[in-house]
């Protein structure tokens, strides 16, 4: 089985294999199979099963229209492909909760005051997990964060720690998926022993997004929206801004999340997780 990063490959210019079982072609219509989309310019991609897939295909070119937009090493991929994406990643807990479970159940809390991309398609090949999902508008955070003028880059702040206020009051009884399955990556019952050791207050358990990065988040220019894509702003680098030349801290985005979080009424145990990490 090839890597998550090389799943797949190109047959002709007109057709691609997924995972060596998913064949994935355009069509000037949609029609039978498993899902299809727009692919943008009036055309559609279809995906199907294929129970002879060819034997010589190609690695994607850099000019091939179906680009990769992330790579987590060996564990995790994103491809764009006309009007979806599709993600691909490797299963580190095989009954993990699912992103298609967890997109549903935000779809059946209607209305949201964000975006929520529609499931084309999911199946678990084997130790893996892949999704097709609709593009929704907008460009991330990382890519404009730079060009927004100081009153809209406040309004971004106040929106996410608003979403966040929103979340919060779904409530649930542990730490899990929303369908009661482990998280993907993570040990519950660990995670509730640490958030114990550093004096966090754990009697009730909340709905929440953990990685509310700015590579995270779209912002729509046009009527404004942001999808929805709260922790971990006071001490987590993952949700730095990328560097740019100029005197703007990489840090601007979750510090200033932060600040609204603590305005709005969230606390935080940062000074308790540095002494429990020995950074103090």
């Amino acid at each position: 089985m090839p890597a998550v990063r090389d799943s797949i490959r190109q047959i002709d210019d007109q057709s691609w294999l997924i995972e060596g079982s998913l064949l994935l072609s355009r069509k000037q219509a949609p029609s039978s199979g498993l899902a299809s989309w727009s692919d943008g310019n009036g055309d559609f991609f279809v995906l199907t099963s294929s129970s002879n897939p060819p034997s010589e295909t190609q690695p994607l070119s850099d000019t091939s229209e179906i680009q990769k937009v992330y790579d987590a090493r060996e564990g995790s991929a994103v491809w764009r492909v006309g009007e979806a994406f599709i993600k691909l990643k490797e299963l580190v807990t095989l009954d993990a909760t699912r992103e298609h479970t967890t997109l549903q159940y935000l779809r059946n809390k209607q209305p949201l005051d964000f975006n929520i991309p529609e499931v084309y398609y999911y199946t678990d090949p084997g130790n893996r997990y892949l999704i097709a999902l609709s593009k929704v508008p907008g460009r991330t955070l990382n890519e404009i964060w730079y060009e927004l003028e100081e009153t809209k880059q406040q309004e971004c702040v106040r929106r996410i720690a608003k979403i966040c206020i929103d979340l919060a009051t779904w409530e649930g009884q542990a730490i899990s998926g929303v369908d009661a399955q482990d998280e993907m990556n993570f040990d519950p019952a660990y995670v509730l022993k640490s958030c114990k050791e550093i004096g966090m207050d754990c009697s009730s358990f909340v709905f929440y997004h953990a990685d509310l990065g700015p590579g995270n988040i779209l912002l729509d220019e046009v009527d404004g929206s942001i999808e929805w894509i709260c922790t971990k702003f006071r001490c987590s680098s993952g949700l730095d801004l990328p560097q740019r030349a100029g005197n703007v801290a990489t840090t601007d985005w979750r510090a200033r999340v932060a600040r609204e979080l603590n305005r709005l009424g969230f606390s935080d145990a940062v000074d308790d997780w540095a002494t429990w990490w020995g950074l103090y």
